[in-house]
């Protein structure tokens, strides 16, 4: 699928001895695996992350994979089973600016909202 194989304890273990407890922020589809406190996971509407996969030329099988996931909840069900903290943003319609000022609340805050986001109904015809 194109994708890289982490080495999740080692990361985990790079991370500890790095940043020794300090607070840092992770980005990316793996993060929400690791040892943390607190997750953010970001939403995206299926038929828009499928036109982003596609100028970026991800592979069919890539877009299809992604889309899946999206519309099955993956990386929230990832989450939720890692983390206690979660927090949920649907990015569909929101800008860059609207979205980390939601970041910045719910770090600061430590808002937990999650289940607020669902594409099976209106997606589920992307799903190959």
């Amino acid at each position: 699928m194109d994708s890289y194989v982490v080495d999740f304890n080692k990361l985990q273990n790079y991370i500890d001895n790095t940043y020794n407890n300090k607070n840092i922020i992770l980005d990316g589809h793996v993060s929400h695996l690791l040892n943390v406190d607190y997750t953010i996971v970001l939403r995206c509407a299926p038929n828009i992350l499928f036109d982003r996969l596609q100028k970026r030329n991800y592979s069919e099988n890539k877009i299809y994979e992604n889309i899946g996931a999206e519309c099955l909840d993956v990386c929230l069900i990832e989450a939720l089973d890692n983390c206690n903290l979660v927090y949920e943003i649907d990015t569909t319609n929101k800008t860059i600016g609207e979205i980390l000022l939601e970041l910045e609340n719910a770090i600061n805050n430590k808002l937990i909202k999650k289940g607020v986001v669902s594409w099976l109904e209106d997606y589920f015809y992307l799903m190959k």
